[in-house]
């Protein structure tokens, strides 16, 4: 991929990004396109969504001056119980490559969504950097297109190759620096389709390479194996009109502290037919946006099941407050009991 392409797809994403964010990284490619050496097949896909994941993860800069250098650090909200469901200790296979090592220290996954930190180490006198960072930013623009002075230092990138035969999104990927100063590379990817065992076997490709050297890039592979937090799950049928612009008429959640996934059942009216709508949960006096996993099927009879992800509501199990944006009217639906009651969203406001 060109760094022409490069840019191109950067702005074709739909991540929200902090103001000014576009035009930094637009001048860091400029800058970068005489000391890069060509990409092998691959490497820009990567370099892209590790680009990318800057932008939506800036706020986790900082987790190490949190003091917490776990998964929990990345988060940027979530149920203070999610913690409990992270794992550790595992038993994996390889992870040796270009004389670092890649070592999994924590990862979590919920059977919609898996998170990964992985630790990379090196010998003491060389300089490990995740491979698109400030400091490779500041090395790049010294060396130009010396890469000699550069033998200190390795960068090293990780990239998701499977994930037990599931599709998958790599949603957010980040990096930063363990006490000990420890490079953590940390990944975030939404599965396409629920687990269906109670493990996830989990393959991540390490590279290794002298930066402005990728043509000397070795990579290697890293296996493991993830149990699977079960999730607990409420529905409920029932009939509610949101003001002639569609009437719901099932609801079902599967949720852990790590997030819900919500599907819905609707009959669109004359208006909305086939027309995409935002659904979002008001939880107290927040309002809930979907995160990801959007997925929408229609029937025969005209009716649309639409599947996507929220964070989990703190009203759960008890009941989900649901509405869609540009429609005056909300629901709050008793997922015990199937009721339903009418909201006035400006009430909430």
């Amino acid at each position: 991929m060109t760094d022409k392409e490069l840019r191109e797809r950067l702005h074709a994403e739909s991540a929200q990004t902090p103001d000014g964010f576009d035009a930094r990284q637009d001048a860091l490619l400029m800058r970068l396109t005489a000391g890069r050496a060509p990409a092998r097949a691959g490497f820009g896909k990567r370099t892209l969504a590790i680009v990318l994941a800057a932008a939506l993860l800036l706020a986790c800069g900082a987790a190490g001056a949190a003091g917490y250098l776990g998964l929990a650090g990345f988060w940027y909200k979530a149920k203070p119980e999610a913690e409990g469901l992270i794992q550790s200790g595992f038993e994996q296979v390889g992870g040796e490559v270009g004389g670092l090592s890649f070592t999994v220290k924590e990862a979590v996954c919920d059977g919609h969504s898996m998170e990964v930190l992985v630790e990379v180490r090196g010998p003491k006198d060389i300089r490990v950097i995740d491979d698109y960072g400030e400091e490779m930013e500041t090395l790049l623009i010294e060396a130009g297109n010396d890469a000699s002075g550069l033998s200190g230092y390795r960068a090293a990138s990780v990239m998701l190759e499977h994930v037990s035969g599931i599709g998958w999104l790599c949603a957010e990927m980040n990096s930063t620096r363990g006490e000990d100063g420890a490079l953590l590379l940390y990944m975030n990817a939404e599965l396409n389709e629920a687990v269906p065992g109670e493990t996830v076997q989990v393959e991540i490709e390490c590279a290794v390479y002298t930066p402005g050297d990728v043509q000397g890039m070795e990579r290697g592979m890293l296996a493991f194996q993830i149990p699977v937090a079960r999730a607990e799950r409420v529905a409920c049928e029932t009939s509610a009109d949101y003001d002639g612009w569609l009437t719901l008429t099932a609801l079902e959640a599967s949720y852990t502290p790590l997030g819900t996934e919500l599907t819905l059942t609707y009959m669109p009216g004359d208006r909305l037919r086939r027309a995409e709508i935002q659904p979002y949960l008001l939880d107290g006096g927040e309002m809930l946006t979907w995160t990801g996993g959007m997925n929408r099927e229609f029937a025969e009879d005209g009716s649309c099941t639409l599947t996507l992800r929220f964070d989990t509501p703190r009203t759960l199990p008890d009941s989900l407050t649901l509405g869609v944006a540009g429609i005056g009217t909300a629901w709050t639906f008793d997922m015990r009991t199937g009721e339903a009651t009418a909201v006035s969203v400006k009430e909430v406001e």
